[in-house]
């Protein structure tokens, strides 16, 4: 029998067969080893298509894919490393975006060493990158101005609190 129009052949062990065992079998895709809540199977599919996606230079999955990784949205805990890999990709690519990512994880020291003239290129580059986003350059003045008081604060020997 072929696969009919709307359906998609599926080869055993590949990550759309575990996609699709976990939604069939209520979650579970590890074969009884470990459960995958049922709520976890839209994210890893969203997380696919973006893969695929990105594979075809669609330049807003690059981000996409790296906001999953940022804020634990895959299956695992959040990676700033591999966050940081795609937000890479995505401003060499020419999204501001990306770059903008890249310079607050800078600043922050999230996924690399703190690194405030890493940070501040970055934002540079994504200010540059916005062309004539007037909204978007507002963020990214902003943004550069506080790495600027948070330069300063710390030479002076003061905290400002992770909030700011």
């Amino acid at each position: 029998a072929g696969v009919g129009e709307g359906e998609h052949e599926v080869s055993e062990g590949s990550e759309v067969a575990a996609l699709y065992g976990a939604a069939a079998n209520d979650g579970d895709s590890r074969g009884g080893g470990g459960r995958l809540a049922a709520s976890e199977v839209p994210r890893l599919w969203s997380l696919h298509f973006h893969r695929l996606a990105a594979e075809q230079n669609n330049k807003d999955s690059l981000v996409a894919i790296g906001d999953a990784f940022f804020y634990g949205r895959s299956m695992h805990a959040p990676d700033h490393r591999a966050a940081m890999w795609w937000y890479s990709k995505a401003a060499t690519a020419g999204i501001a975006k990306g770059a903008h990512n890249l310079g607050y994880m800078y600043e922050r020291g999230l996924g690399a060493p703190q690194s405030w003239s890493r940070a501040e290129r970055h934002y540079r580059k994504a200010a540059e990158l916005s062309g004539g986003d007037w909204s978007g350059k507002v963020v990214l003045y902003a943004s550069m101005a506080l790495l600027r008081v948070r330069r300063l604060c710390s030479s002076l020997g003061f905290d400002l609190p992770a909030y700011i």
